[in-house]
């Protein structure tokens, strides 16, 4: 008789527990459902008042960073719409009302391979927002303003071996000369291994990069180093005529702890796989 009404108070303790459980579930999929058709009304009501949403990502496929206006090509925001047999959380449509980029809101920590081959395939913008229990809406605005992933790439492909390519940075930095401690411009390109080095000076940049360096007034001039027994190019103190050599321009300016101004420049692409090959 205990044994019975044992399990009679257990059965009915299931079954409550799992009704609550279900009472959750449908109570979180109905503020899904909420939250979602509040991000299209307010990303619809950006467009109406022509207004943009800047979104930026680290990107998977070059690890440069990238960003844009969101709307910029965008006319229409739906909310659980369905491509290609995919449900998404938003879809964005372009003017002709094709598809243009995907939001998908989801529980997965990595990205989504199937989603993303799709949209790639169709050349929709697959935008993925990791979803947790206690996001709301604000929380998933500024999610989307930073998406853990992206499953498109900006930059061109590597015509060899079909990877994308890197950007080409030139970073100017306005400092002091080591020697006469007077203002001094140095410029430097980070370009990976396509330079034999992570940090290149003057001596290793294109004619098109020496004219734009010059252009932002950094002194580049043909010097004699003791040491190496040669004569190169490198950035010059203005006033001294000091130059600064490729280690020191490594140590006391690109990393150096300081305050110093920069500007970093987009000066082209480089393939980071195909360089890597001529050190293995």
């Amino acid at each position: 008789m205990h044994l019975s009404m044992h399990r009679v108070f257990c059965n009915l303790f299931l079954s409550c527990f799992l009704l609550a459980n279900t009472i959750n579930l449908l109570d979180m999929a109905r503020s899904l459902v909420l939250i979602k058709g509040m991000l299209a009304d307010y990303l619809q009501s950006l467009i109406d008042e022509k207004q943009g949403f800047e979104f930026s990502w680290k990107c998977s496929f070059c690890d440069d960073r990238h960003s844009g206006n969101l709307l910029k090509k965008v006319s229409t925001v739906s909310a659980g719409l369905q491509v290609s047999g995919l449900k998404t959380g938003l879809t964005l449509l372009d003017a002709q009302q094709d598809n243009f980029a995907i939001v998908q809101l989801s529980v997965k920590r990595k990205p989504d391979i199937e989603a993303t081959q799709l949209c790639r395939d169709l050349d929709i913008i697959y935008i993925q927002v990791k979803l947790e229990a206690q996001d709301d809406f604000e929380s998933l605005k500024l999610k989307l303003a930073i998406p853990g992933f992206v499953g498109t790439c900006f930059n061109p492909l590597c015509l060899k071996c079909g990877r994308h390519l890197h950007r080409t940075i030139m970073t100017v930095i306005g400092g002091v000369c080591y020697q006469c401690r007077r203002p001094m411009k140095v410029a430097a390109v980070q370009a990976g291994m396509s330079r034999d080095n992570t940090c290149a000076g003057p001596e290793n940049f294109t004619t098109e990069e020496l004219k734009l360096a010059r252009s932002r007034g950094v002194t580049i001039d043909l010097v004699f180093s003791k040491t190496r027994q040669q004569r190169f190019l490198a950035n010059v103190c203005p006033s001294c005529k000091a130059f600064v050599g490729e280690h020191y321009l490594f140590t006391d300016y690109i990393c150096a702890g300081n305050n110093y101004k920069r500007e970093d420049l987009h000066v082209g692409f480089y393939c980071d796989h195909c360089s890597s090959l001529q050190y293995q």
